[in-house]
């Protein structure tokens, strides 16, 4: 629970502020309000996309747990940023290097990764403390924006004239690497949880059919015997009566008879 829940708020501090991305692509890309509009755009129908489409697909359908979502989410996640703090305002291809911001936004899971993390954080506290962990999400989304967005603002500031003026998102990769870090250990832990439950029931079955076939068997093969010894009691004392009865009704008409 800890793990997420630090990775839930680690989290927090790597959502992009638009204010700093919108400077950065007018700066590097010469982007127009119309421009950055339709990136996005693109950046909202991915997210649409991942939350409706691949994250039932990947938990109901496919049964992945949680924390494995959400650390494949984030290793997708820390290419996007990668490729959006080196990408180049020039090169000599024939498309635009603005594509790496649209791949960039197929590759970014936030809202994702946040709700997987949120889903983990409810299944592993009891169902009466769930309100009180969705009050201190609350609390992280107001409170970490205060910090985050002047700490990236000054970093922004500082490198605007260098030769990198998206490093304010390697700070962002680094936090994103602490929660990928976080989610492998608990995608280990979960795994060696579910292998743990696996043996015990497989243990249990074994013993259950050990049980059946050495103790449970011989009774009932006992009482199956006595039960068949019993019939044939019946059935030997049933014929033996239907044998007297007839006996009796035909001397009762040779008696009868003038």
């Amino acid at each position: 629970f800890y793990f997420a829940f630090l990775d839930f708020w680690g989290f927090l501090f790597c959502w992009i502020r638009n204010s700093c991305l919108k400077t950065c692509c007018s700066y590097r890309y010469h982007w127009d309000a119309d421009d950055y509009s339709s990136y996005l755009s693109v950046q909202r129908i991915c997210r649409f996309i991942g939350l409706f489409l691949l994250l039932p697909l990947l938990s109901k359908i496919m049964k992945l747990p949680d924390a494995f979502i959400a650390t494949v989410g984030t290793l997708f996640t820390i290419m996007a940023y990668l490729m959006m703090a080196f990408g180049p305002s020039s090169w000599d291809y024939s498309t635009d290097p603005d594509i790496l911001m649209y791949i960039s936004a197929a590759l970014m899971f936030n809202s994702l990764i946040t709700v997987t993390i949120r889903s983990q954080c409810t299944k592993e506290v009891e169902k009466s403390e769930i309100g009180k962990i969705f009050s201190v999400v609350a609390l992280g989304q107001a409170i970490v924006p205060l910090v985050s967005n002047p700490l990236f603002g000054m970093i922004y500031k500082w490198t605007l004239d260098t030769s990198l003026p998206g490093a304010y998102l390697l700070c962002i990769v680094v936090m994103l690497v602490f929660v990928m870090g976080s989610g492998i250990l608990m995608s280990c832990h979960e795994f060696q949880s579910r292998r743990s439950n696996a043996s015990l029931s497989f243990t249990a079955s074994v013993t259950v059919e050990w049980i059946r076939t050495t103790m449970m068997e011989p009774v009932l093969e006992h009482f199956k015997n006595k039960r068949n010894r019993l019939e044939g009691r019946l059935s030997l004392n049933s014929s033996k009566v239907s044998e007297k009865i007839t006996y009796l009704s035909l001397v009762s008409k040779i008696l009868s008879s003038p």
